[in-house]
């Protein structure tokens, strides 16, 4: 086979050369992206320590903003694509109507389905001493 291969290398010296630049080179970007992430963090992090509830409205309101501009990024996306395709504004409308319905629908079932898992699980948690005395006797 290939006499490049690390692992088909016959002596300990050949290994140990690959292996110690394979290393070597995982430190160093170990070293660079530490260096990069204080750069990155630490001037966040001094603002947020000095100034608490700024940066507390700032990232909860980003937060909400981002996800909001980014649904609105979707739907404008998919009316163009389909003005593009030569739909209507009537089909686009029924369309996105019925796209919003649908995930909402799927939303209301999720949260169904969690609340009755959360409520059988109180009940089971609810009445364990209650079980452990009827399995028991």
């Amino acid at each position: 086979m290939s006499q490049n291969n690390l692992f088909e290398k016959k002596s300990i010296l050949e290994r140990t050369k690959g292996l110690l630049t394979l290393a070597i080179f995982t430190i160093i970007v170990a070293a660079i992206s530490l260096v990069v992430m204080d750069i990155l963090v630490f001037p966040l992090t001094v603002f947020a320590i000095n100034f608490t509830k700024i940066y507390t409205f700032l990232i909860k309101n980003i937060g909400f903003i981002v996800l909001i501009l980014f649904v609105l990024f979707l739907i404008g996306r998919k009316i163009y694509l389909k003005k593009k395709n030569g739909l209507t504004e009537e089909e686009i409308g029924k369309y996105i109507l019925h796209r919003l319905l649908y995930y909402f629908s799927v939303f209301l079932v999720i949260v169904i389905l969690t609340a009755i898992i959360i409520l059988f699980l109180y009940l089971i948690l609810n009445n364990n001493y209650y079980f452990i005395y009827k399995f028991t006797n």
